[in-house]
């Protein structure tokens, strides 16, 4: 073994000399007696292939988990969408992907769409506003869809065809969150170089306005609970999730912009369910 090692050791130097080229010793191992069986090796057994089965199920509700919580985040939504393509396992969530994907391009679309109207100091008609950006832009239709990514198999490719054409309860959910959020905030948000709001475009005093939007707030409503009502079009579950968008908004928007304002209202709702609850 020694003498064939000196030789080989020879024989490299003796080329590295004529051609220039370092040559690297290459080794010479002896083949495992084991061969390719554990690349090749399969389960026979039916546990081993149920545990694998329901492990892999686990992994991927775990991603749409992930995914879930990146909703309304654009960035992070498109980096980690990046992330499982780039670790090949993006094919198992390609309905969800796609979907997502698109309701972020008509979000961006109608982020384009209040640009051009700041910058060119546009106040369009009520229903121009509503229809052409902003419910789209109030983000709801995103959320919704990504509300669904982490609901396992209740989700199926119907579910997102259905969220994707923007049904008349889809569509609710947006108006409440839309008019709510401009009658909240509107005042603060015109101190700056903003998109009119709602109250903006309704050309007529802050009065008849509030009283218009608080009907077409009121309506809405009725649609979502119209939507609920047995037999429903989609699963309870599925419905539930548009719901709990809704009252999000009744409570993040009635009478004030406790988003922006987090720390008077809304500091006191998060401390009485998590820092003070009542005792039971």
């Amino acid at each position: 073994m020694e003498d064939g090692m000196t030789t080989h050791n020879s024989a490299s130097h003796a080329v590295q000399k004529s051609t220039g080229v370092e040559a690297r010793p290459i080794a010479d191992f002896h083949p495992s007696v084991w061969g390719d069986y554990f690349l090749n090796y399969i389960a026979d057994d039916e546990e081993t292939k149920a545990f694998m089965a329901k492990h892999l199920q686990e992994l991927k509700e775990e991603v749409r988990k992930e995914l879930q919580a990146v909703a309304g985040k654009s960035l992070e939504l498109l980096n980690f969408i990046d992330a499982i393509q780039r670790l090949g396992v993006a094919y198992h969530f390609e309905e969800e992907i796609e979907d997502a994907l698109q309701k972020l391009k008509a979000m961006c679309g109608a982020y384009m769409v209040e640009a051009r109207w700041r910058n060119q100091k546009c106040f369009p008609t009520l229903d121009e506003y509503l229809n052409e950006a902003a419910i789209v832009s109030f983000g709801y239709n995103l959320a919704t869809t990504v509300c669904y990514l982490g609901m396992g198999e209740l989700a199926t490719k119907k579910t997102f065809d259905w969220a994707s054409q923007n049904p008349n309860v889809v569509k609710a959910s947006g108006i409440i969150g839309r008019l709510m959020d401009d009658m909240a905030s509107h005042e603060f948000e015109q101190t700056r170089d903003h998109v009119p709001s709602t109250v903006e475009c309704y050309k007529v005093s802050e009065k008849q306005v509030r009283d218009e939007l608080d009907k077409r707030v009121t309506n809405a409503w009725k649609d979502v609970n119209q939507a609920l009502i047995r037999p429903t079009v989609m699963p309870s579950p599925l419905l539930t999730q548009i719901l709990n968008l809704c009252q999000a908004m009744d409570v993040i928007y009635k009478g004030e912009d406790t988003y922006t304002f987090a720390n008077r209202t809304m500091k006191n709702n998060i401390a009485m369910i998590l820092t003070d609850p009542i005792p039971i």
